[in-house]
């Protein structure tokens, strides 16, 4: 039981002898009020909502509670894995855990749960929505989505019914963001072969992470430096007469064990780093110096707010003729692969036409999935692999 009042400040001070009666007893009175224990309130707390938290009755209330100066936004979507597993809810009676839904407490028997298939149906990832406006000033979680792993059919399904809530109360969702993952260009794939008018932007610390995990799995080759460079170019240079000045930048290794650190990919694109490399002789190096430097412009186009925009749009007309350069020659081999190509043109391209429509109010770090990995974050900071209804209940806290 959580006590409060005058007597408790007078006890944490020391003053023990008051909250004592005249006999020896702890006396209650002299604390003050009794407060109800954690437990207890969440009982007075609303209910959680584990499915259909996308419905189309929940986009209307988010919908209806935007500013009138909002009327174009975005959707960004991320994937987090949970852990999978039934949880039964006593004050529902239900169980939760799966794809499909609840299971009510009534129905427990009649379902064959030694069927291989249950452990199919087990949610093992849940897909988390916002909503951002266009200019980056309105952001507001949607909603999520309980899946063992979602097609772009099923997320074409899932999202085209939000755009079309969003466009009866005069609310435009023109853009997109997300990771590189297969269902999610499947999702692009899907939209376009229904004529929907919709710019996806891949996020660039996604895309940036796969360049510099490309360079660590293997040799790059361009047209300019047919004999390839990779991230042993580097490790090499600080073996080599500049040593010094390469250790100082990487003291321990280029090799480090967590590849999805965004910090790796970073330093790789670092000015101290490209002043080394770019007074370099060896065309590994002068390959890479290359590399790491449409690396850069890629980054800086798309998180530098401040830049210029004419200056930003040649430097990333600069990456999308370089990487598509690079997948032409040699009929590919050696290059970051076609997906990873596809995604930073498409990326840049809609990034330009968002511009055409949208102008100075552009704010490029607006298009990415930020958002929604600081909102993983806050989930993460209170239970560090959740359920799914841990992830429901920290959801609606967070």
């Amino acid at each position: 039981m959580y006590i409060g009042g005058r007597g408790l400040l007078q006890f944490i001070r020391g003053d023990g002898a008051r909250t004592v009666s005249e006999n020896g007893d702890f006396d209650p009175k002299r604390f003050g009020l009794f407060l109800p224990s954690p437990r207890i309130l969440r009982k007075y707390k609303p209910l959680v909502k584990i499915y259909g938290t996308l419905s189309q009755a929940n986009i209307n209330r988010v919908a209806i509670g935007l500013p009138p100066s909002c009327t174009s936004g975005g959707l960004v979507f991320d994937e987090m894995e949970i852990r999978h597993g039934l949880v039964y809810q006593p004050h529902l009676a239900q169980l939760v855990g799966l794809v499909s839904g609840e299971v009510p407490e009534k129905d427990v028997n009649s379902r064959a749960w030694k069927d291989a298939n249950v452990n199919k149906e087990l949610a093992t990832k849940v897909l988390q929505v916002f909503f951002v406006s266009t200019d980056g000033k309105t952001s507001v979680p949607l909603g999520f989505h309980p899946t063992t792993g979602i097609s772009g059919k099923e997320m074409a399904d899932l999202m085209i019914p939000i755009i079309k809530t969003f466009a009866e109360f005069n609310v435009t969702i023109e853009w997109g963001s997300s990771d590189g993952f297969s269902s999610n260009m499947e999702f692009i794939s899907q939209l376009k072969k229904m004529g929907l008018e919709f710019y996806h932007v891949f996020d660039v610390t996604h895309i940036e992470k796969n360049l510099r995990n490309t360079l660590e799995n293997k040799e790059v080759l361009t047209r300019q430096f047919p004999k390839g460079f990779s991230l042993r170019t580097l490790d090499n240079l600080r073996d080599g007469q500049n040593g010094p000045a390469y250790r100082k930048l990487f003291p321990h290794t280029v090799f480090p064990k967590d590849k999805m650190d965004v910090q790796h990919f970073k330093r790789l694109i670092d000015s101290k780093l490209l002043e080394l490399l770019k007074d370099e002789v060896e065309d590994s190096a002068r390959g890479l110096f290359e590399y790491l430097g449409k690396m850069k412009d890629l980054y800086d186009g798309f998180m530098d707010n401040s830049m210029d925009h004419s200056l930003r749009f040649e430097k990333l007309s600069g990456v999308t003729a370089y990487f598509t350069d690079m997948d032409a020659f040699n009929g590919g081999l050696g290059s970051i692969g076609s997906n990873l190509k596809f995604q930073i043109v498409e990326s840049i391209a809609n990034l330009a036409a968002l511009h055409k429509s949208h102008g100075d109010l552009l704010k490029p770090s607006t298009y990415g999935t930020l958002i929604v990995e600081n909102f993983f974050s806050q989930v993460r900071a209170k239970v560090r692999y959740p359920n799914l209804l841990e992830y429901a209940t920290h959801n609606y806290d967070a």
